[in-house]
């Protein structure tokens, strides 16, 4: 599913370096295609004690369930219709992007999808960062 809208509020609260630019926190909102949302939170804000990375936070809501992704993929759930499957089982390795990159440029299969949908995330990340409102 595709997103159709994006908007983005981002802080510098909690930055270290007293001018610094970077954004210590980032919330962004999406409208599916669909009419479904989803959310995303990266987030260094935090407290010294919490772990030297963030808590980012991916979460899909649509009309058939919902699926969510924290603390770096470490934690997640997947909701269908009236049934909570709980964590996703990601034990199984997958293929490496780069392989699949390559086998297609080398001729030895095709990219699982299309460069339009390989690249719609991006320009969507890249509109998110454009119309984004910094609020501190």
């Amino acid at each position: 599913m595709k997103i159709s809208d994006v908007e983005c509020m981002e802080s510098r609260l909690g930055n270290p370096v007293a001018d610094g630019g970077l954004r210590m926190a980032s919330s962004m909102m999406a409208a599916l295609e669909n009419g479904g949302l989803a959310s995303v939170v990266c987030n260094y804000l935090k407290p010294r004690a919490f772990s030297p990375w963030g808590n980012e936070c991916l979460r899909i809501f649509g009309t058939e369930g919902m699926l969510e992704a924290v603390d770096g993929g470490t934690r997640t759930r997947l909701i269908l219709h009236d049934k909570d499957l709980g964590e996703l089982d990601i034990r199984e390795p997958s293929i490496p992007y780069h392989d699949l990159f390559f086998d297609e440029i080398l001729g030895h299969g095709e990219f699982p999808i299309s460069l339009e949908d390989e690249l719609h995330p991006t320009r969507m990340l890249i509109r998110a960062k454009a119309k984004a409102r910094l609020i501190y």
